[in-house]
């Protein structure tokens, strides 16, 4: 490799990842690697630049946070029209190369990629290309109803998961990250009602009643809450947690065991595997849905799994 395009977002991280970008092309650079720097702009400008760029390249490096790996992803796949059609890969021999320095950091806890500039450098062009399972998501919008869909990488939850997202966007961007996660996590969890669901796979469907529902194809969602234990990124399958206690304290008695890797073996906790789910309210609530770190619409929705569609680097 003797050239790298690298796509950033300069708000992600506090601002720590423009400041990063300009350390890798450095770190690139003594290792004759010549970087070209685009920077977003607005929301929904990273796919715009990746369609972009994967007319020439081989590949595309992402410097940013979750939600920015989310956005570059939808570059992969053709714009959205009928968001019950499966979209589209527009290039499928091309790879994400992932650079993380975001608030939350969850996606790179389960890839297990190092810390800091040198070692994510010298990872990356000691790499190769592997194909990674991605998710496909279908749910209402949050305002008008209308259906959406969107690729994911990580972790999609509804319940509490959603309203904690949307009370982390309030959060002024320089005091985001763990504290203000759990802190959000409790402000929001308080007050909540548990939400009657339907939860369907090929398998089974199941009513239950819960705090949150999430559908994992990472492991970590929250800044570090450990969700999906279980969860690979190349079996094929989503790993589906759902956290049933309803009264408050048993909720916070939870809280712990998502640090410590013991979630599943709790009571009140069910789990299972799927490669397609679906869920919609019982109760005719609008129940928030969290893409990969952000709030992004309602119940009801769909899931499937796409495995191997995305050749990470």
């Amino acid at each position: 490799m003797n050239r790298l395009a690298i796509v950033v977002n300069p708000a992600a991280g506090s601002g720590r990842a423009l400041k990063m970008s300009e350390a890798l092309r450095r770190a690139f650079a003594e290792r004759s690697v010549e970087v070209a720097l685009h920077l977003t702009k607005r929301a929904g400008h990273a796919p715009e630049i990746i369609r972009e760029l994967l007319k020439t390249e081989p590949g595309v490096a992402v410097v940013g946070g979750d939600g920015t790996f989310n956005e570059a992803v939808q570059g992969f796949y053709g714009e959205e029209h009928d968001p019950e059609s499966q979209p589209t890969k527009i290039a499928q021999d091309r790879w994400l190369a992932p650079l993380p320095c975001g608030t939350g950091g969850d996606f790179r806890r389960t890839l297990g990629y190092p810390e800091g500039v040198d070692a994510l450098a010298q990872r990356l062009l000691q790499s190769e290309p592997t194909p990674l399972d991605i998710g496909w998501l279908r749910f209402a919008d949050y305002v008008s109803g209308e259906r959406r869909s969107r690729m994911f990488l990580n972790v999609v939850s509804c319940g509490l998961g959603g309203e904690v997202d949307a009370m982390v966007e309030r959060i002024p961007a320089a005091i985001k990250g763990k504290l203000s996660y759990i802190g959000a996590t409790i402000a929001a969890g308080l007050p909540y009602r548990p939400v009657p669901i339907e939860i369907t796979t090929p398998e089974t469907a199941r009513e239950t009643t819960v705090v949150n529902f999430a559908i994992a194809n990472g492991q970590y969602f929250g800044a570090g809450m450990q969700i999906a234990p279980s969860a690979e990124l190349r079996d094929g399958f989503f790993e589906l947690v759902s956290l049933e206690r309803t009264s408050i304290l048993s909720q916070i008695g939870l809280l712990p065991r998502l640090y410590d890797g013991s979630l599943l073996e709790q009571s009140g906790v069910w789990h299972a595997q799927a490669s397609e789910v679906s869920v919609r309210s019982l109760d005719g609530r609008n129940v928030r849905i969290d893409l990969d770190g952000e709030a992004c619409g309602k119940l009801p929705l769909a899931a499937t799994m796409m495995p191997g569609d995305l050749w990470i680097r």
